[in-house]
């Protein structure tokens, strides 16, 4: 008994005194990714009214009860009834459109949108001749400076030279 006591010792020390080795290996294709980037040459298209009469009324009611967190999404709700609208009667977008928003006595969102359908035709490259265009209009319409928190950069159109170096 004590030899085999003897023996169960020695090979739990040994073994417990044995190295550990631990294994590794990795394989990679390209450590450092080529740059890649895009020059984005300015388009220009027209707007074609599809009607001359205004849509009716398009009407979204969303499901929710009005809360402060669903007052803070009502731009975003705004763009897709207007989205929605546009959808509807087959445009691209609504010219001059009119959106409202308002809680209806169940205490739901009511958005309601009207304007002109349009369609966009005849993109073409912008050219020397359509510079005018970004000088008179900008690349940041006042819209999206104004969600931004912007009222300084919304009311002065950015200008660029893209054709003179």
């Amino acid at each position: 008994m004590k030899r085999f006591l003897f023996f169960l010792i020695t090979v739990s020390v040994m073994t417990g005194c044995a190295e550990q080795r631990l294994i590794y290996r990795e394989s990679s294709g390209r450590n450092i990714e080529p740059a890649q980037s895009a020059v984005i040459t300015p388009l220009v298209a027209n707007l074609e009214l599809i009607s001359e009469n205004k849509i009716a009324p398009y009407v979204e009611i969303l499901p929710y009860a009005i809360t402060p967190e669903l007052i803070g999404n009502v731009n975003n709700f705004k763009k897709i009834a207007l989205l929605n609208a546009a959808k509807k009667y087959n445009a691209d977008t609504l010219v001059a459109a009119l959106i409202n928003v308002e809680t209806t006595d169940e205490g739901y969102l009511k958005i309601t949108v009207t304007g002109y359908p349009a369609k966009y035709t005849e993109f073409r490259t912008m050219t020397e001749k359509d510079i005018w265009l970004i000088s008179a209009y900008g690349t940041l319409s006042a819209s999206n400076a104004e969600d931004a928190g912007n009222t300084e950069q919304a009311q002065t159109p950015r200008r660029f030279n893209i054709f003179k170096q």
